[in-house]
């Protein structure tokens, strides 16, 4: 081989070393990094019904511009938050997720996510704030969670978690919010929690949460709200609340908590919200309760409590409790509601009452002067024995958001003055022996969301008016004696999950706009009237409704 070849050989050989190594580098450059791939792998487990991520797409450098995505500035930037909230979303949640080692808010609160929470999301070690809230996620909490000593913020509220909140969330130490309301979580409460110096909020209601509340909750001392009410909790409240200082709000109703209160919790000075009804507790209520100057709301009906009313207190129906109601409750201007319905109370209401101008809502029997109180936001009068008509002075109330007086034997036509309420929101006169129409002023209460006349004597047609109230969540009218055609008006009632209607004399045939009614969910009963003709088709768009009652009418089968 002549050396002229040679060197012409080993320049080719050269050039084409060369060229490899460019063209290395240019793929290297163009390549997605490492937390892109990441992305994508969660991308893959998702299914995007509106391509909200149609833009993440493995021809990018960096996943930096893709939506939901935020990277941290600089020559080498890392993927820092990732805000995947009301994308409507369904799948699952990739265990890729724990190669965002960077990561410190990951938010997909909102969708329809399934499966579990991955144990990987532990090496997202500088994780700050998990809202997993609003989905539809199942399976245990991961032990691993308890890992991230820098989370702050842990909602996964309205899943379907299940299982015992593990021990090892108490290594949650930097935690201030831990939201799991809504869930299936079982099991006690772990004895780590005393360990989360920084906690200030638990909410964690209507799960099956059992055990007794440990007392090393006494470690939590930056608490302010403790909310685990609707589970099965037993047992005695630990003395050890009496030493949360912070406290404000401790919501604890519809458990099996039993024995007495404890006289500590006239400790918590800062107590504004004290619920403690439908549990089983007993003995006195303790005079140290008395302390609590900025309690504004105590629940306690629903148990055993016997012996005398302290003073300063609120909420005591459906006790045993006995003798006069003390006029010293009179000198509380802050109070914001007063219960002591079903008790054997006698004596005077005192007559200081009237002098409640902070008041917000007051139950049980009252004088019908307190309407003039400006703040007055609820009357409820329910299961008494109240008679007459409705006084047209209920118009005065005009910041009343709830009225209730059902179960009583209130009689004649419903005032007009109804409609002077703009600010009602529910409005339940339902068993009594009301009549004539229903006034139509009551389209004037725009914010009206649970109207219930139902099992009276109202009669003629409905006001059209009715259909203009957007807001109607539920509207019971059965077991009256209303007559005439249901107003197709009533299809506009966007928001409306519960229609009864059974039990009149309507006519006619049912309106095809009812077919538009697309939240209704709890039932349409139009069951018991005089309605003909046939069924409209268009009822059968009501995807969520659970039970549809038409028996008992004259149809065109």
């Amino acid at each position: 081989m002549s050396a002229h070849f040679r060197s012409k050989r080993v320049f080719e050989l050269g050039h084409a070393g060369s060229l490899l190594v460019t063209i290395l580098l240019i793929c290297a450059a163009e390549a997605l990094n490492s937390e892109g791939q990441h992305l994508l792998e969660l991308k893959n487990g998702l299914h995007d019904e509106f391509n909200h991520l149609q833009n993440w797409k493995s021809t990018d450098q960096t996943p930096c511009s893709w939506t939901g995505v935020n990277c941290t500035s600089g020559y080498d930037p890392v993927v820092w938050s990732l805000n995947m909230s009301s994308m409507n979303l369904s799948g699952t949640l990739s265990p890729r997720i724990g190669g965002l080692v960077n990561l410190r808010y990951f938010d997909l609160s909102n969708n329809l996510i399934t499966g579990d929470i991955p144990k990987a999301i532990g090496n997202c070690s500088l994780l700050q704030l998990l809202y997993l809230y609003n989905n539809q996620l199942s399976g245990e909490i991961p032990a691993e969670l308890g890992e991230l000593s820098f989370l702050e913020r842990l909602n996964i509220c309205n899943n379907r978690i299940s299982g015992s909140l593990p021990e090892e969330l108490g290594g949650l130490s930097s935690l201030v919010e831990f939201v799991a309301y809504t869930n299936k979580l079982t099991g006690p409460l772990p004895h780590s929690i005393g360990n989360l110096k920084n906690l200030k909020i638990i909410r964690a209601g209507q799960n099956e949460i059992s055990g007794s509340i440990p007392a090393e909750i006494s470690g939590c001392q930056s608490l302010e709200l403790l909310g685990l009410a609707q589970n099965k909790i037993e047992g005695q409240l630990p003395k050890e609340l009496g030493m949360l200082g912070n406290l404000t709000e401790v919501i604890l109703w519809e458990n099996q908590i039993s024995e007495f209160i404890p006289k500590e919790l006239g400790n918590c000075t800062n107590l504004e919200t004290l619920a403690l009804y439908a549990n089983t507790l007993t003995g006195p209520i303790p005079m140290e309760i008395g302390n609590l100057r900025f309690l504004k709301k105590l629940y306690l009906y629903r148990n055993g409590l016997n012996g005398t009313i302290p003073r300063d207190l609120g909420n005591l129906s459906m006790n045993h409790l006995t003798g006069a109601i003390p006029e010293e409750l009179s000198s509380l201007r802050s109070l914001i509601k007063l219960d002591l319905s079903i008790n054997n109370l006698t004596g005077p209401i005192p007559s200081g009452f009237q002098y409640f101008t902070e008041m917000l809502q007051f139950t049980g029997g009252f004088p019908s002067e307190l309407c003039k109180l400006e703040n007055l936001s609820a009357i409820e009068l329910d299961q008494n024995r109240f008679t007459g008509p409705v006084p047209p002075e209920i118009g005065n109330c005009r910041r009343l958001q709830r009225l209730h007086i059902a179960n009583n034997h209130f009689t004649l036509e419903l005032p007009k003055e109804i409609g002077n309420m703009s600010q009602l929101v529910t409005f339940n006169a339902s068993s009594n022996s009301l009549t004539g129409r229903i006034p139509p002023e009551v389209a004037n209460c725009k914010m009206l969301q649970r109207l219930d006349l139902s099992h009276n004597s109202f009669y003629d047609a409905l006001p059209d008016g009715l259909g203009t109230l957007l807001q109607l969540e539920l509207l019971r009218l059965s077991e009256n004696k209303f007559s005439g055609n249901i107003p197709p008006a009533l299809g506009n009632l966007s928001h409306l999950t519960e229609l009864q209607m059974g039990g009149n004399s309507f006519s006619g045939q049912i309106p095809p706009a009812l077919g538009s009614l697309s939240s209704l969910q709890i039932a349409m009963n139009l069951s018991y009237n005089n309605l003909t003709g046939s069924i409209p088709p268009e009822l059968g768009n009501l995807n969520l409704l659970e039970f549809l009652l038409l028996n008992n009418n004259h149809f065109n089968w």
